[in-house]
């Protein structure tokens, strides 16, 4: 079966990669799995899946490496993370998303973290 990644960490981005990571799952008829790498701040990510009724796998390791690889895995088809910064920054995507998406062999897709009043969001077309 066919997995979108859903790349979770406490950041104010989470809520919305895991709702982005849904819509693709929907309109590619995949499943969606939650990672997260473990810092000692779990507890989000968990809520977070437990909310939208995904499964939630805590990762150890080199951030990069243990995303890389989870990514690479056979059944993994595209991951969704979220970015650090914010349009327009020197750097808007934020250091680890920029390592993914220079090494990563899938499609990513980077969400920006989102402003506080920002409802659910529907993905009605994917172009890769």
């Amino acid at each position: 079966m066919a997995t979108i990644l859903a790349v979770l960490d406490a950041g104010p981005a989470a809520r919305a990669v895991l709702e982005v990571a849904c819509g693709v799952g929907e309109l590619m008829a995949a499943d969606v799995e939650a990672v997260h790498v473990h810092d000692g701040t779990a507890e989000t990510p968990r809520r977070l899946a437990e909310r939208a009724g995904v499964p939630l796998r805590v990762l150890d390791g080199a951030v990069e490496d243990v995303l890389l690889r989870a990514i690479g895995e056979p059944d993994v088809v595209a991951a969704v993370l979220g970015a650090r910064g914010l349009p327009g920054g020197r750097l808007p995507v934020g250091r680890t998303a920029l390592a993914l998406l220079l090494r990563a062999g899938k499609p990513l897709v980077v969400v920006p973290p989102e402003p506080r009043d920002a409802g659910p969001r529907h993905l009605e077309r994917l172009l890769v």
